[in-house]
């Protein structure tokens, strides 16, 4: 056995391990139930806690969660809008301004079918004014597909003709969609004149600096969306990200975090124009995150509360195997899992299993071991075919998986290469799509971003 040298094979079998949980039941019901009170369907008509967040270390399953709550959820629930990103995705630059992340979600909400023109025309007049001098082309922006979803779904923007006309002739100067998106903003400020929304009774978006729009972004996109709920009232949204540590605080500043817990303030606590609570639209938005670290939004509470958010927000650790886990995981499920595609890897797993456990041990606290990396390891033994030995292993995950990346270099350069081709492309992959989401080459963002070293 020598390893397979099918690309469409590996494929399959990275898609069929997503499907592959081992021992979590537990999230997945949680999930569940989430999801169940939230479409009103539940032993409640809302979430108790309308903040669900899964942290823990990589490697344990969590963007495989994530991905597959997405393949089945919209199924089950048919009424729920599931607005769905992994920061991964980004660029390093995208995720640390706010304003792009949240021009991410709004793209995500319009994959979703919710669209969102306020913060449509507040994103127009930012890339203006942050690319000051440059001719604004469609096609080099995420604006075009949004712009063209709006305009054939949306009803506040499709009676401008110009909107389609610009669209199909990308080669338009600035000014003209300039003059678009102000029609879009009157349009949309007339429709949403009972909104009372502040910063509209002095001067235009046209007007105000990158500071103010970026100030305001995450209040316009939240009325975005409860309009939309408003006037759809058998809908509930479960917006959804994964890699959510990448919005922590870092050397640039916190506004990237700060900004997104704005954003889900509005949702999960929402409030008229006057500012008492709307019941009407109370437990109708909720959100569901996966990242590593526990979520600490209670520092940027203004009154200095201690917990500020422990009535919205749900955390549950996810932790690795104990050692009766890992060792029920490799002889059941996973290899149940290599049966139907490549059974010479099953008495090898058997063969060499004290071998990897050692190799996968956290050794934090006591043995715990990863999913991820008991996987790597029958990826390895797959991959040498008769060449494996346990020394191949190495003595702890991190070596495990540079050897992994090491022998696939040399023994299957052109599966490396392709490997390597994937990670580097995958956020413009699921540009092109429209950011349809697929499941990550190898299973988890953290190896396709090492193959990018």
């Amino acid at each position: 056995m020598s390893g397979t040298a099918s690309p469409h094979v590996d494929e399959m079998r990275h898609v069929d391990w997503l499907a592959l949980f081992a021992d979590r039941d537990e999230p997945r019901a949680k999930i569940s139930e989430f999801m169940h009170d939230l479409a009103g369907t539940g032993t409640r008509t809302r979430p108790r806690f309308p903040i669900l967040q899964f942290y823990g270390v990589s490697g344990q399953g969590k963007t495989s969660l994530f991905y597959q709550t997405q393949l089945e959820a919209p199924h089950r629930f048919p009424h729920t809008r599931f607005a769905a990103l992994d920061l991964a995705d980004l660029s390093a630059a995208r995720a640390s301004e706010p304003v792009e992340v949240l021009w991410d979600i709004t793209h995500a909400l319009a994959n979703a079918g919710i669209m969102a023109p306020l913060a449509l025309c507040l994103y127009a007049h930012y890339w203006r004014k942050q690319n000051a001098g440059q001719e604004f082309r469609l096609q080099d922006s995420p604006l075009r597909d949004y712009l063209e979803r709006c305009a054939r779904g949306c009803e506040i923007l499709s009676p401008f003709a110009e909107l389609i006309h610009l669209i199909s002739d990308v080669g338009q100067a600035a000014f003209k969609l300039v003059a678009v998106i102000e029609k879009c903003w009157a349009a949309a400020r007339s429709r949403t004149h009972e909104l009372r929304i502040k910063d509209l009774r002095g001067n235009e978006p046209g007007e105000w600096g990158p500071e103010r729009i970026e100030g305001s972004f995450p209040e316009f996109l939240a009325l975005d969306i409860l309009a939309h709920l408003k006037a759809h009232g058998d809908q509930s949204l479960c917006l959804m990200l994964d890699t959510v540590e990448r919005l922590e605080p870092e050397s640039r500043g916190d506004s990237c975090e700060r900004l997104f817990q704005d954003l889900c303030s509005r949702l999960v606590d929402p409030r008229d124009e006057s500012g008492q609570r709307s019941d009407e639209l109370r437990g109708r938005a909720a959100i569901l995150l996966f990242g590593r670290e526990k979520l600490r939004w209670q520092r940027y509470d203004p009154h200095g509360s201690p917990d500020p958010w422990g009535k919205y927000i749900e955390t549950y650790e996810i932790v690795g195997f104990s050692k009766p886990d890992a060792q029920d995981f490799l002889r059941k499920d996973y290899a149940e899992f290599w049966k139907t595609r490549s059974e010479e890897v099953v008495p090898r797993l058997l063969a060499h299993e004290q071998a990897i456990l050692d190799a996968a041990d956290e050794r934090e606290g006591g043995s715990t071991y990863l999913p991820y990396y008991l996987r790597l390891a029958g990826e390895m033994i797959y991959e040498q075919g008769d060449r494996f030995v346990t020394e191949m292993l190495g003595r702890s995950p991190d070596e495990m998986q540079q050897r992994f990346l090491k022998y696939l270099r040399e023994r299957s350069p052109d599966k490396f290469r392709a490997l390597r081709t994937l990670a580097l492309a995958r956020p413009m992959v699921h540009l092109a799509r429209g950011r349809h989401t697929s499941s990550p080459p190898m299973g988890t963002p953290s190896s396709a971003r090492r193959c990018q070293e």
